[in-house]
């Protein structure tokens, strides 16, 4: 069936080429977290992660209509490198917040973090598997869009 073909058949990735893909999600990731420092120096937290959240719907979007292996890199790089600011961040911002209850609020944090880490690879592969890639990444898209949506909301709410 269409929903069944394999990634090299929908955008022309073979597994080598996903490979790549994938490692190039974790260098931008890895060196949006170097950047990140710098640009918290010029931008408040909030703003950070809000436009960090924003750039990571772009990013997934840009996966969803993904039809060639050139496209899903670059979505794959622009949801890594927005991806790098919002957890640390968030801590960040936590921990500002809820000084007192900082290892209870932390706790949770890394919780739900590690929850999410953990379901939503497990979610996309048997995605991909029944319904097919492009139906998959929905999966991102829609996580994406709930933290665009709540982070511009708590921008907004305390900027």
């Amino acid at each position: 069936t269409r929903a069944r073909r394999s990634l090299h058949e929908q955008v022309g990735a073979t597994p080598r080429n996903a490979t790549w893909i994938l490692s190039s999600y974790w260098i931008v990731f890895t060196l949006g977290r170097f950047a990140n420092a710098k640009l918290l120096a010029y931008w408040p937290k909030r703003r950070l992660v809000a436009l960090s959240a924003i750039g990571s719907v772009i990013g997934a979007a840009l996966l969803l209509a993904s039809r060639s292996s050139t496209m899903l890199a670059a979505g794959a790089m622009v949801i890594g490198v927005s991806f790098a600011a919002i957890y640390p961040t968030t801590l960040a911002i936590a921990a500002d917040r809820y000084q007192g209850l900082a290892g209870t609020i932390f706790g949770l944090l890394f919780a739900m973090g590690l929850c999410g880490g953990m379901l939503f690879p497990w979610i996309v592969g048997h995605a991909s598997q029944s319904a097919g890639f492009r139906v998959a990444m929905v999966v991102p898209f829609a996580g994406a869009f709930v933290i665009s949506i709540l982070a511009v909301l708590q921008y907004r709410t305390n900027a």
